[in-house]
């Protein structure tokens, strides 16, 4: 009767493995591995000296060719300083 005990013990595995899921833990503290934040959102006050381009599915954050007024000197500066990808791009529209 060895067929039996392995009649037995299919349920038993199937049972453990469909038994539910123990919850996840909460990611460990520490830095977040992938892409560092833009540097634009270290410029204090960046959102009153940027406008907005809608890009079709999604709006994106772009500078404008002069400084809107309620945008602070130093900011300005910092944004228009900044190169290479962290850049943001021209808006296309005043």
């Amino acid at each position: 009767m060895k067929h039996s005990r392995l009649a037995l013990a299919v349920p038993a595995l199937v049972l453990a493995a469909c038994a539910a899921p123990q919850p996840v833990p909460p990611p460990a503290p520490g830095p977040v591995v992938g892409m560092p934040a833009p540097r634009y959102l270290s410029v204090p006050q960046f959102a009153t000296c940027l406008g907005e381009q809608n890009m079709g599915s999604y709006r994106a954050w772009c500078l404008p060719a002069a400084k809107p007024a309620a945008c602070p000197e130093p900011s300005w500066q910092q944004l228009n300083q900044m190169t290479g990808p962290d850049r943001l791009p021209a808006c296309s529209r005043p």
